[in-house]
């Protein structure tokens, strides 16, 4: 039989009983695997479970008829209801499983059936099909709108995220119609929210040598200069924070008390342009931590830091290469900004949306990287 769409999630959860076989098939061969891991755990809770799981093939099985008959006879020598899986069914088996469900051996074997897209007069669909009430077919149709943006609200309600409508609406218009590489850009998205709101944010480091870095504690309230000689910009630090230091000579990354996050990476194309005299001095050793002592949220930093109240030197670093970076923050909300100085100017990027960075190129190239590599599937 046919199973109606509006029936399809009781079914997954508790089959009918008497229900002997079921195919799951459909051009969503992300919907597809995903519906037929929520039967066979339906059916046996430990798919590991070497008593009570056969895995089959379709192509061996359109070669050995008899094997299906011989497992579905078979009995489970610790108990339990028996789950035979056929994978990667086709048509070459339409006739195997229509003679099967036409005359079922004894005993209570499950058969669960895994096809690609079928049309309407393919024998494996309609075998099934055919039956009244031993057998089910469910197709598993490309997501659209509707059912993406259900998809969204049961990822979100298992991480305690809420979303608002817009949120929603884009989401439901820009994921993919594939269920399994939309569920997976959904469970990053989350990661990145983190349950019931909570963000995180990860950093590795990848550089050419020990940076001799150390772990440092540092009070609010703290005196500051700009590390840059006698014109340099002072502060007195409003937030402690603790910060990885570089070659003991500045803040590479850290965290301030307000959940402020600053993250130092290496980009060869930086071009911090030739001071004028008319601002103070800012080494770019200090840079993160003249964010991390003066700001509690990204958006306060970015509005402060786009009036540009310095002027950026950088120095030889300890191992005689250039100071060639680039600065990330991120706070407890979620928001992100990426600052980098691009032939002699600040370039901001902010937003939620901004939520990895690497080393070099500059961040518009490492956006239009990631969009072509989207675009073909990479």
């Amino acid at each position: 039989m046919k199973l109606p769409a509006q029936r399809v999630a009781s079914f997954l959860a508790s089959p009918d009983a008497g229900m002997r076989a079921t195919l799951i098939y459909g051009p969503d061969a992300g919907l597809v695997r995903e519906r037929a891991a929520r039967l066979a755990i339906a059916i046996c809770p430990d798919l590991n479970d070497a008593f009570r799981v056969t895995e089959l093939d379709g192509g061996g099985l359109s070669h050995d008829p008899a094997r299906l008959n011989d497992e579905a006879s078979s009995l489970s020598l610790i108990g339990g209801r028996r789950l035979i899986r056929v994978r990667d069914a086709d048509d070459r088996c339409g006739t195997v499983f229509d003679k099967f469900l036409k005359a079922l051996p004894p005993g209570d074997a499950f058969i669960l059936v895994e096809a690609g897209d079928l049309s309407p007069r393919s024998s494996l669909r309609k075998a099934f099909e055919a039956s009244k009430s031993a057998a089910a077919a469910i197709a598993c149709y490309l997501d659209g709108p509707r059912e993406l943006a259900e998809l969204a609200r049961e990822v979100f309600a298992t991480h305690k995220i809420s979303a608002r409508p817009d949120a929603m609406q884009y989401l439901g218009t820009h994921l993919g119609g594939d269920r399994g590489i939309s569920r997976q850009e959904l469970e990053k998205l989350a990661l990145y929210v983190g349950d019931g709101g909570m963000v995180v944010t990860g950093r590795n480091m990848d550089w050419g040598e020990d940076m001799a870095s150390n772990l440092w504690a540092f009070p609010a309230g703290m005196k500051r200069d700009g590390d840059a000689g006698p014109k340099s910009i002072a502060w007195t630090s409003k937030y402690g924070s603790v910060v990885v230091s570089g070659y003991e000579a500045g803040s590479t990354d850290g965290l301030n008390e307000k959940g402020l996050v600053a993250n130092i990476l290496y980009l060869a194309e930086a071009d911090y342009g030739k001071p004028d005299g008319s601002r103070p001095f800012l080494s770019i050793a200090a840079w993160a931590q003249y964010v991390l002592d003066n700001f509690a949220t990204v958006a306060e930093a970015v509005e402060a830091l786009a009036k540009e109240p310095f002027a950026m030197l950088a120095p030889t670093l300890p191992n005689g290469s250039a100071a060639s970076l680039h600065l990330a923050i991120s706070d407890a909300s979620g928001d992100s900004a990426i600052f980098e100085y691009i032939a002699g100017k600040l370039v901001i990027h902010h937003g939620k949306q901004y939520t990895v960075m690497t080393n070099s190129p500059t961040y518009d190239q490492q956006l239009a990287l990631d969009s072509y590599w989207k675009g073909i599937g990479g």
